[in-house]
């Protein structure tokens, strides 16, 4: 039979490849050969890029078991940490529930939209979410809301941890400087976490005291520093570097002390003045 046109018969060529045979196939030409140990090293590659998928699933998963722990834990303690903080009203909580209650499809961002109404201080918008979380318990499985509250107080303690735990830490010297008629709790806890958490130096906590209190109460200030300190000190535990404590106790001292001297020379140049002065003359 003659041969019109048509395809044209190609015998494969087999490429000069050592150890081809073992291969168990010859190649084309035009096929590209991969070297054992580059396929090798791709091998290693998709492993590693699984591997590091399934620890991302098993991190995640353990964010979101980690998230509903610290939940349930601050539901539990929601009413023993309130107890602390006394300038927290029950009836914008309650208002917080009833709300959660009627929006429990709500976003992470209109659920933070709701706390900043409620109020701007993260030791307030946590023990809001703690009472919240303990109010409405497994109610709000169905959507969701549970878990969604948890996430939210997991970011909040991330973020503000230190600050929050001093907030409710100080809440009894805190009430007890205030009926002494010192300041009022909000402005003390405030200075305490602050101060503990971000401490600039004498010259700036001097200008902060009098700044937020007034000269006239800046020594009992300082005095509820010290107070707070070593209670911060003698607890159970603390965060917080040892250096930067011991700063603040040697300077809370010197602030009383300089808060007397000014006092006492106030007193002085009063009585060369001939007024009256206070100071008792040997």
């Amino acid at each position: 039979m003659s041969e019109g046109v048509g395809f044209i018969r190609s015998e494969p060529v087999l490429a000069m490849v050592p150890g081809w045979e073992a291969l168990g196939a010859p190649v084309s030409q035009g096929q590209q050969v991969i070297p054992m140990a580059q396929q090798a090293s791709m091998a290693e590659e998709v492993s590693m890029a699984f591997s590091s998928l399934a620890n991302a699933r098993l991190s995640s998963r353990s964010r979101v078991t980690d998230a509903r722990q610290l939940g349930s834990r601050a539901g539990q303690e929601a009413e023993a940490m309130l107890a602390k903080v006394p300038d927290v009203q029950r009836r914008s909580l309650d208002e917080l529930v009833a709300w959660l209650r009627q929006h429990p499809q709500l976003t992470p961002g209109e659920l933070d939209a709701r706390l900043d109404g409620f109020s701007a201080e993260a030791c307030h918008r946590y023990l809001a979410l703690a009472y919240a979380r303990d109010a409405l318990g497994a109610s709000g499985d169905a959507h969701g809301l549970a878990g969604k509250l948890d996430q939210a107080l997991a970011t909040l303690m991330q973020r503000h941890g230190q600050a929050i735990e001093l907030g409710i830490e100080i809440g009894p010297l805190a009430q007890a400087t205030q009926a002494q008629g010192v300041a009022d709790v909000g402005a003390l806890r405030g200075v305490y976490c602050d101060f503990l958490c971000d401490y600039r130096g004498l010259r700036h906590a001097w200008d902060e005291l009098r700044a937020r209190f007034g000269d006239a109460a800046i020594a009992d200030i300082a005095q509820f520093m010290l107070n707070g300190l070593a209670s911060h000190i003698n607890g159970p535990s603390s965060s917080l570097d040892s250096n930067r404590l011991q700063q603040v106790v040697s300077d809370m001292k010197l602030v009383q002390a300089l808060k007397k001297l000014e006092g006492d020379t106030v007193a002085l140049f009063r009585q060369l003045a001939g007024e009256p002065s206070g100071v008792r003359t040997f």
